[in-house]
């Protein structure tokens, strides 16, 4: 109803003549399920991702006192049109230690190493994109790193960190789609997917019992301290089921089309 009162008051200030509480007292809250399946597109990167990716670890890069300008191939990368691409997708192995059950994480990992002449970067999205990046190999600096990662879901920062000990081979081959693999994909999405799909079932169902419960005793007769007729009682049970049956159904035929 919040929501509803905050549409309606941008709708009157479009139509003056309108009575914004008039309409809100007739408004009823209703909830339904679609019978449909929702489809949509999952696409990966492009060069406008990737330069995107490669923004974001030159910005993490910044706070350690290294200068961006350290990193030859991602300045080229971003400056010029035809430049070859500094980033690849990496699934060969999991380079996130210690990572959080069911948490779609967002991390981004640079290092700089003076003996092998890389800084190297790291990103990923949602615990599923995950992109590995060559950014300098000339660097003769100090090492360092850094890591920055989150919770999306709490907006809460997270004390993670990144093993990335690649090669420069390594991370060609990610660039060429060598360290591509669906199976994996599809894996890290299940590990972020079901537990999301888990809990908001489990607040569904406790959203529509508080509903059904409170919606029964408040019409089937009875009153607070009362002790329920066999009367009342039957119509409880068939208020409950009025409001049950939805989420039951939907339940039903949800597991029927997974089966």
């Amino acid at each position: 109803m919040d929501e509803a009162k905050r549409m309606l008051k941008g709708v009157a200030r479009k139509y003056p003549q309108l009575d914004a509480d008039e309409l809100l007292k007739k408004a009823q809250a209703k909830s339904s399920y679609s019978q449909d399946p929702i489809k949509f597109n999952l696409s990966f990167g492009g060069l406008d991702a990737g330069r995107s990716f490669v923004k974001t670890a030159l910005a993490l890069i910044s706070t350690t006192g290294v200068s961006v300008r350290e990193c030859e191939h991602a300045i080229q990368f971003l400056k010029e049109k035809e430049s070859e691409s500094c980033f690849g997708y990496y699934y060969e192995k999991d380079l996130v230690l210690k990572r959080p059950d069911g948490v779609p994480i967002h991390i981004v990992h640079v290092n700089g190493d003076p003996e092998s002449n890389l800084i190297r970067g790291y990103v990923e999205y949602f615990g599923v994109m995950r992109v590995v990046m060559c950014l300098s190999s000339s660097y003769a600096g100090n090492a360092f790193s850094a890591t920055y990662s989150i919770d999306p879901t709490k907006g809460k920062e997270l004390d993670l960190d990144v093993d990335l000990d690649l090669t420069s081979a390594d991370i060609r081959k990610a660039y060429d789609y060598e360290k591509w693999d669906g199976n994996a994909v599809e894996k890290a999405m299940g590990a972020v997917i079901g537990p999301a799909l888990e809990a908001q079932h489990k607040e569904e169902r406790e959203r529509v019992l508080e509903e059904a419960v409170r919606y029964a005793f408040a019409n089937c007769g009875a009153k607070e301290g009362e002790v329920i007729t066999e009367e009342q009682h039957n119509r409880l049970v068939g208020l409950l089921w009025e409001k049950l049956e939805p989420w039951v159904l939907n339940q039903l035929i949800g597991r029927h089309r997974r089966d």
